[in-house]
């Protein structure tokens, strides 16, 4: 495994050291995390190449484990999630007939087949097979490509609507993504995108032990000062922010608490994260909530 050494992705300074943490789907690796004091942006150094970290994804990682348990508990937080997510982007974007709207990490197809039903023409990019094998297998969707966004080569401004549901921190060179969703996007469109809050009270209490952490796949970890800058360098600016997701949130106090690896935690995961559901509101008033949601649109 060949690591590269890194620096901040908006200002290219050199961070501190915050502390290392393991990668928690036990390949027996120990990453650094650092910090950059300009900008607020947590990152991994060293981190992998973007080819060796093909590696750190095993088979099922797009899955979440206790989705997979049958019964009435899945399709009740099949529906739940879709149904936020869903009900999000309507309540922030002006959906007009024929809109084109543009999954970035678009998984297993399951927030663009709800979307679909709204009446949007729905396209979806992913680097997974299995997940693309899984969304044109169990929803029919077509529009869907293999690979960075460059390289799908969409037309200049062919998009109503974009979204990026937890995808950005799993970036190389955000920078360079955000231009490129810059580029694709219409001059009235609006991008949702969804990341891990590092200045929320979860990594403030658990730091390496956090599980929205998940080094080294998630290689940068966004605060609100952070996002915004990436944003103004990319010819994007940030509208609105949310604090409170009924999906991130209660699991990074799960997963921080019990871990993800027991099969009876697992098992009772969506009961644990009901749970801890009260905490989580109480922390997003105080704008301290494990995740952030941005709403978006060019500069």
């Amino acid at each position: 495994m060949k690591l590269e050494e890194t620096k901040c992705a908006i200002c290219g300074r050199g961070g501190r050291a915050l502390f290392s943490a393991n990668d928690r789907m036990n390949s027996g690796k120990r990453f650094n995390v650092f910090k950059c004091d300009n900008c607020d942006l947590v990152y991994v150094n060293p981190r992998p190449t973007t080819e060796d970290i093909k590696s750190f994804y095993p088979e099922g990682y797009y899955k979440n484990e206790f989705l997979q348990q049958g019964g009435l508990v899945k399709k009740l937080v099949q529906w739940a999630v879709d149904r936020e997510k869903r009900n999000f982007v309507l309540s922030v974007i002006n959906k007009k007939d024929g809109a084109n709207l543009l999954d970035i990490g678009c998984g297993d197809g399951r927030f663009l087949n709800s979307i679909r039903e709204t009446g949007f023409i729905v396209y979806g990019t992913d680097i997974s097979d299995e997940g693309l094998r899984n969304a044109r297998k169990a929803y029919g969707l077509k529009n869907l490509f293999k690979g960075e966004l460059k390289d799908a080569r969409y037309e200049e401004g062919v998009f109503d609507a974009i979204t990026l549901w937890t995808s950005l921190e799993h970036v190389h060179n955000p920078l360079d993504l955000l231009r490129e969703v810059s580029r694709v996007l219409s001059k009235q469109g609006a991008i949702v995108l969804s990341v891990p809050n590092s200045a929320s009270l979860q990594f403030r209490l658990f730091r390496e032990r956090w599980f929205h952490l998940d080094v080294p796949r998630h290689l940068y970890i966004y605060s609100q000062k952070s996002m915004g800058m990436l944003c103004e360098k990319s010819g994007l600016r940030v509208l609105r922010v949310f604090n409170n997701n009924l999906q991130l949130n209660p699991a990074g106090w799960v997963g921080s608490i019990f871990g993800d690896k027991n099969k009876m935690i697992n098992l009772i995961f969506p009961l644990l994260s009901a749970i801890f559901l009260p905490i989580t509101l109480i922390e997003g008033l105080a704008f301290s909530g494990g995740s952030l949601t941005f709403v978006i649109k060019k500069l």
